[in-house]
């Protein structure tokens, strides 16, 4: 299947999440160790131009995000970092080329797999910081979930990636939570 059409599906969440972010609640933990909700957002609103630097085939060491620098209307600069994303990630031939990713090569297909999930744990650490009770739609994490526990391993802290080790949850937990905990939330 496309990612893209989960990826997408990532990014409006997001957005609705940013759009309910209040000046008073930037300085509140996250799950992310040693960021706050400020340090997040900026995080965040990054990451759809980082993919679109990894999606044109660039290295982003070379090449840091032109949407990092934002104050106030977080959901908007999402939105245009988002628009700057897909300028590139429109064209089919992106899935199949080799981009240089942050943990390494592989293909467009798979990055973008990578980044719905990262987009949707983010998504969880605001939501959980910020308390809003806004979900995504339940097939987009469970497509998430099962690349996760394909793509980043249950491992010990250093092979697992940026993520830390996994966080056992009840069977009961929502797609999103198992998706957060497996990635270390």
């Amino acid at each position: 299947s496309d990612p893209r059409v989960d990826l997408r599906a990532a990014e409006a969440y997001m957005k609705s999440l940013l759009e309910n972010v209040g000046e008073g609640q930037l300085g509140l933990v996250t799950p992310c160790v040693n960021w706050d909700v400020r340090a997040l957002v900026k995080h965040i609103v990054s990451l759809p131009a980082l993919l679109g630097v990894i999606g044109q085939g660039k290295v982003l060491a070379d090449n840091p995000a032109p949407f990092d620098e934002v104050d106030g209307d977080w959901a908007n600069a999402y939105a245009k970092a988002a628009d700057f994303e897909w300028l590139t990630w429109s064209d089919d031939k992106v899935l199949d080329r080799q981009v240089s990713f942050p943990t390494g090569p592989m293909s467009g297909r798979d990055a973008a797999r990578s980044w719905v999930y990262e987009t949707l744990t983010h998504a969880w650490d605001l939501a959980t910081a910020t308390e809003q009770g806004i979900e995504p739609p339940v097939a987009v994490v469970e497509r998430a979930l099962a690349s996760a526990r394909e793509c980043v391993p249950n491992a010990p802290i250093g092979k697992r990636g940026p993520f830390g080790p996994v966080v056992e949850v009840g069977s009961d937990a929502s797609p999103l939570r198992q998706l957060a905990a497996w990635l270390g939330r």
